[in-house]
């Protein structure tokens, strides 16, 4: 989870750090989630951020 987090910021949880790498395995980057307010914090290694449907 460290990986992923970025310096300066709260460290992932396990729900964001598994959907990050499901997204990443996948090249999903469509999500559904309740909580909109991470999921604009993360991006996946090709530089792409979630996008909430």
């Amino acid at each position: 989870m460290k990986t992923y987090t970025e310096s300066g910021k709260d460290e992932m949880d396990f729900a964001d750090t598994t959907l990050h790498w499901l997204a990443a395995e996948t090249q999903t980057t469509t999500i559904m989630t309740v909580v909109e307010r991470d999921s604009n914090r993360y991006r996946l290694p090709d530089g792409k951020h979630f996008v909430v449907a």
